[in-house]
Formats: C-alpha cells, sequence, structure tokens
C-alpha cells in the first residue's frame, strides 16, 4: 500500500501535513483489469416492484403487507463480468449489514438453489463461477470500486474489505455512475429485462 502513492506513504509514516502535492495526488485508482478477480464492482440498485406479501394468521385471516422498496446488491468481476455474488434487501435503505452480506456471498462457495417454477434454472452455460469451479470459493479480490453511499463507506464495511480481505477500495468521485460501467450496464439489463418487464 506504501508503494501505491507518495501521500498515502507519508501518512503512514506518521506525515500529518503534506506541502507542495496537488490535490489528488492521494486518490488512489485502480489499474485495469488484466485478469479474474483484479477488480470488481459494488452497487446496490432498487428494483421497479410492488410486492405484496399475505400471511395467514392463527385464525385464518388473511394479513397483508407492502413490500415498499427492494433492493438488489451485486459483487461483479470486472475482467470476466460474471456476478460473484448479490444480496436482496426488502428494507427502505440498505444498510451496512446488507453491503457485508453480499461481500459474504461473493467469497462463499455458491450453492445451486432449486427452481419450482418449470422452465427456470440456471441453463448449460449458466450459475456463478464458484458453482462451476469449487476452487474459486473464497477467493479474494485485488480491488473493490463502490460508490459513495453512507452504507458502502460506514467503518464496519471498510474495516471488512481492509481487514479481513485485504482489498483496495476505490470510492470514486461522488455523483459519477459512469466510474463503474459494469455494474451499471448489469442493472440496466436488469431493469429492462426483468422488473420493467414485470
Amino acid at each position: 500500500e506504501c508503494l501505491l502513492s507518495f501521500g498515502r506513504a507519508a501518512h503512514l509514516a506518521g506525515a500529518s501535513h503534506l506541502k507542495g502535492l496537488p490535490a489528488d495526488a492521494d486518490q488512489l485508482s485502480p489499474p485495469a483489469a488484466t485478469q479474474f478477480l483484479d477488480v470488481v464492482e459494488f452497487d446496490g440498485h432498487r428494483l421497479d416492484l410492488r410486492l405484496k406479501v399475505v400471511v395467514k394468521d392463527p385464525l385464518g385471516f388473511e394479513q397483508q403487507f407492502e413490500i415498499e422498496r427492494i433492493w438488489l446488491l451485486v459483487i461483479i468481476d470486472v475482467y470476466s463480468r460474471a456476478v460473484l455474488g448479490y444480496h436482496v434487501s426488502l428494507n427502505r435503505e440498505y444498510s451496512r449489514y446488507d453491503v457485508i452480506r453480499t461481500i459474504e456471498a461473493a467469497l462463499e462457495p455458491h450453492r445451486p438453489m432449486a427452481f419450482t417454477l418449470p422452465g427456470v434454472g440456471y441453463g448449460p452455460l449458466g450459475g456463478f463461477p464458484s458453482g462451476k469451479l469449487p476452487e474459486l470459493g473464497y477467493a479474494t479480490w485485488q480491488w473493490f470500486k463502490l460508490d459513495n453511499a453512507k452504507a458502502n463507506l460506514s467503518n464496519d464495511v471498510r474495516h471488512a474489505l481492509g481487514q479481513f480481505i485485504g482489498c483496495m477500495i476505490n470510492a470514486g468521485p461522488a455523483h459519477t455512475p459512469d466510474d463503474r460501467p459494469y455494474i451499471e450496464r448489469f442493472f440496466g439489463s436488469i431493469a429492462a429485462n426483468l422488473s420493467s418487464r414485470l
């Protein structure tokens, strides 16, 4: 980490003031992805769906609860464009715990789901990388790109990424979704082919 920039190395060595450096000299940016798990992108997308959960109480009456928002949180590999893991949150806003759960889902070996609808499944070429190659379970990445949402930059998330995974974090400039084009394109495909059609 010290070799990435002079400003970061000076800060780690105990310097409190850096004189004469440009304002963006300490901004770490990920290199271009040249292999699998070099750079991953993370984001959360609110699906435009209105769902209702119907529960029968002990007396046999139906209780209806409308789900206001559904968040789909995804981690995608830049080099292969493969989704490494996802998490669905039914809260109004996703929290730091949802972000950490998405990171856990991307690291854990994928267990295939059993689909109940006829004709729905992974297909011969579908699935997750760790489901096809078990040795990719618990494989970590070098760079983690995300936006500046409060849940994404919480101390718990930064601690999990920096201390447990050991990757570099790139939050990128605020209000620039083009800085993470692959995850944004993925969510555009989800909206066009799934939630907008529903």
